[in-house]
């Protein structure tokens, strides 16, 4: 007897510790719990469920009759194995959320939980998994491949990285990409653009109307973003760069404020060494170096801004503290993360999204550079 074709919505793995039943049972159980699999519907026949995931019939009907104790199916006579209703609440469809940041970073963590408060509300189930990369620059798959093993509706991808793309246009699964670039991959619905000089024509405003003409970049190696030195050059203000290399062996974001505030320490000093005059502003391209150099600028009795004006990129609910307001080209994750769960609960419930924001910094006029 030939055997229907079934795709069911997880596949299972022999080289995992856990046994083929447990693994068929698991993936039944959860596909029932996150509404794929609807009460008072039947499931597919043993055969059916066996020829799809590659396995016996046996392991079908043991992984099934642990559900039926559990009171997730029942068999019924001419309808098969129906699924009961338990009770509990059905979900719409199943998210996941792909970082593909540093595990500890604030804006993307920040905008996951947003994303996720959000469709938990809208009746979206959501998951959440980092593709990190190793120090070789290789992304780690191994977790995002596992869940794209089961049932999947929509995935979001925070940052952009080709290999976790590739990993969601091979499973088919469709997804929308923020980042700084575009991607094309199959199966890709959007881009939601992080452009990271949204802020850049006020601060090029504030400068040249407060008539700064030197300004002292500090930045990280490890981040690339948010570099004004062309911006500057191009109107004719000088910028000088301070690299900052933070030790890896310390743990972040100490690591950062550490290192900056020995790079500024170090540069104030042989300014004061040499007779140079102090630059007009410093820009720190990330919110920890700000907070190192702050530190800096405190032991060697520097008042900001009386002795030197301070910008700094920051993320909203993560600022520096400082005694004064500090002026900031400030990303707010919170905000931004509404606006992505809005495109995604749009994409869901009606197949197509109306437009793909334009997400960036805010430029926040403070104390440090009045």
């Amino acid at each position: 007897m030939k055997v229907a074709t079934v795709v069911m919505p997880f596949s299972v793995s022999r080289s995992v510790d856990a046994t083929l039943i447990s693994q068929v049972e698991d993936g039944i159980r959860v596909a029932i719990e996150r509404g794929v699999f609807k009460p008072g519907t039947s499931l597919p026949t043993t055969r059916e469920i066996a020829k799809s995931l590659g396995v016996g019939r046996v392991v079908v009907e043991r992984a099934l009759s642990r559900l039926k104790k559990r009171n997730y199916v029942s068999a019924r006579p001419h309808a098969g194995i129906v699924v009961l209703d338990s009770g509990e609440k059905l979900w719409r469809g199943t998210v996941l959320i792909v970082s593909t940041s540093h595990a500890g970073s604030y804006y993307p963590n920040v905008v996951s939980y947003e994303i996720k408060t959000r469709l938990l509300n809208a009746g979206f189930f959501c998951l959440q998994v980092s593709a990190e990369s190793f120090s070789n620059g290789a992304a780690d798959l191994s977790a995002l491949n596992a869940y794209l093993r089961g049932h999947v509706d929509f995935a979001v991808e925070i940052f952009n990285s080709s290999p976790v793309e590739r990993s969601l246009s091979s499973a088919g699964v469709p997804f929308i990409a923020v980042g700084n670039k575009t991607c094309r991959k199959r199966h890709c619905c959007g881009n939601v653009s992080l452009d990271w000089n949204l802020a850049l024509p006020e601060f090029m405003k504030h400068c040249q109307a407060q008539g700064v003409r030197h300004v002292l970049q500090v930045s990280s190696s490890l981040r690339k973003m948010a570099d004004m030195s062309t911006v500057l050059a191009e109107a004719g203000i000088r910028c000088e760069r301070c690299i900052v290399k933070a030790s890896r062996k310390l743990p972040m974001p100490s690591n950062f404020e550490r290192a900056s505030f020995g790079v500024v320490r170090k540069f104030l000093r042989s300014c004061r060494a040499e007779g140079r005059p102090l630059p007009d502003l410093v820009f720190f391209s990330d919110d920890h170096l700000a907070a190192g150099g702050l530190w800096a600028f405190a032991d060697a009795g520097l008042d900001v801004p009386d002795a030197v004006k301070v910008v700094t990129w920051a993320n909203r609910g993560d600022e520096p503290a400082y005694a004064k307001d500090l002026t900031m080209m400030v990303m707010d994750p919170r905000a931004h993360g509404r606006a992505i769960a809005k495109g995604v609960i749009e994409w869901l419930e009606k197949g197509r999204l109306s437009e793909c924001p334009t997400l960036g910094p805010e430029y926040v006029c403070g104390q440090t550079f009045a």
